[in-house]
């Protein structure tokens, strides 16, 4: 593997970013300037935790995380120019990833609403009561998983609209990977128990099970990121007991390799990163440290 470091000229700290190679990325750092491709972006928003990714290379989206209850819009489609085309309200996303079909959202399980989950009462699918819509419509968060337009019209809900076997309940989604513009995968950490690799269509919303990964994930790890060469999947995972003994500086982000469905691999480690997230194609993008705040964001090519 190579690891790229992207130098950019701000003495700030990253906040967020997304790198699709070399000389395609972008940045947010901490005084809410943008980074795109070396060209600086000031947009005189007030963000608190920004998400961005870049849609293509003439629109990114930019999203707020603040919770506050009283926020209208947290979500600006935004042109390399810096005009906002569109601005919206998509809840307290945990996560994002966009296709040319619409932006999927991922939601803290802190939020999660298991009430359909634990339920032992039973309702008709079509039945949704004035209540429940008002509410999912103020806490989108609770959903789990959301899909949206660009204009910020809510597609989908998972917790509220999955019928049936498309329904399987998770915890939280850790990680998203675009297979194709109508395809996702998602990391997810199952009621059942156990990290999966589920598949997500955008065109009927339908989700099943790709891989099972409870069993092979090495015992204090927590996978944070994949990415995916040909049938040959790649995790970065974080050591969350070399994390409670607090030595910062020693701190790593491990690379695996699954040879089979059965095995993991361990194949290469980097920088230690709070923040990352895989391309399809073997690659990654490794954001904010957890020590030095102002290193330059990394580029991991497999």
């Amino acid at each position: 593997m190579t690891i790229n470091e992207i130098k950019q000229s701000f003495n700030t700290a990253i906040l967020d970013g997304d790198i699709i190679s070399k000389t395609n990325f972008l940045f947010i750092d901490d005084e809410n300037i943008v980074n795109r491709n070396g060209k600086k972006i000031n947009l005189g928003l007030k963000l608190e935790w920004p998400i961005i990714r870049i849609i293509s290379n003439d629109y990114f989206i930019l999203v707020d995380r603040d919770s506050s209850s009283n926020k209208k819009i947290n979500a600006w489609i935004i042109n390399t120019n810096g005009t906002i085309e569109s601005s919206f309200y998509i809840g307290n996303a945990l996560d994002l990833i966009v296709t040319q079909n619409g932006i999927v959202t991922s939601y803290s399980k802190c939020s999660l609403d298991t009430s359909r989950i634990f339920s032992t009462t039973y309702r008709s699918p079509n039945y949704v009561s004035d209540i429940e819509e008002a509410s999912s419509k103020k806490f989108i968060h609770s959903e789990g998983l959301a899909v949206f337009d660009f204009k910020g019209n809510c597609l989908f809900k998972y917790m509220s609209d999955s019928r049936g076997k498309n329904f399987i309940p998770f915890k939280e989604i850790y990680s998203f990977l675009k297979k194709d513009e109508n395809t996702i995968y998602l990391l997810a950490d199952l009621f059942e128990g156990g990290f999966t690799i589920l598949e997500f269509s955008l065109n009927n919303y339908n989700v099943k099970k790709k891989q099972n990964l409870k069993e092979i994930i090495p015992k204090n790890h927590l996978p944070r990121a994949m990415t995916k060469i040909d049938n040959t999947w790649y995790f970065l995972m974080i050591n969350f007991e070399e994390m409670e003994k607090g030595d910062l500086d020693n701190l790593k982000t491990y690379l695996f390799k699954m040879k089979n469905t059965q095995i993991l691999d361990k194949v290469g480690e980097c920088c230690f990163s709070v923040k990352m997230h895989g391309n399809l194609g073997g690659s990654f993008s490794i954001l904010l440290g957890i020590h030095d705040i102002k290193r330059s964001p990394c580029y991991l090519k497999i």
